[in-house]
């Protein structure tokens, strides 16, 4: 969508831990209609990265904070491995099959109140307003 506006950090002066991090997405920090305070986790924007550039000198204990409207939600990438391309070694940061789960009596629980599976998420906000899109 050709509409949409992502505003990051750039330059020197943010430091290489917030290379190209998310400040906003069409002037919100937050995913529309989401609503952080009442417990919808990963709703917050910043300091996320959208994908295509990604802080430098990351490690292996690296959290990276990927956003992609498709997900409609920030998610965590974690260190898989080492992997080689010629004489460039880097690092695979990968998105863990348990992400979208429910967490039975936690309030880490990002989808609580949900009835939807585990391994699915709405995405309507992100979307089409109020209309279901289930991915």
């Amino acid at each position: 969508n050709f509409s949409d506006r992502v505003n990051v950090q750039i330059g020197a002066r943010h430091g290489n831990e917030n290379f190209f991090k998310i400040n906003n997405w069409n002037y919100r920090t937050t995913v529309p209609r989401f609503e952080p305070d009442k417990g919808e986790c990963n709703a917050d924007l910043r300091g996320s990265s959208e994908g295509a550039l990604y802080p430098q000198l990351v490690t292996k204990k690296t959290i990276l904070w990927y956003w992609r409207k498709s997900l409609c939600r920030s998610v965590p990438l974690h260190f898989d491995s080492e992997v080689q391309v010629g004489n460039l070694k880097g690092y695979k940061f990968i998105l863990r099959d348990d992400v979208y789960d429910r967490l039975e009596n936690s309030t880490a629980d990002c989808y609580k109140g949900s009835n939807l599976p585990d391994g699915l998420s709405d995405l309507s906000k992100c979307y089409f307003g109020k209309k279901r899109n289930i991915y």
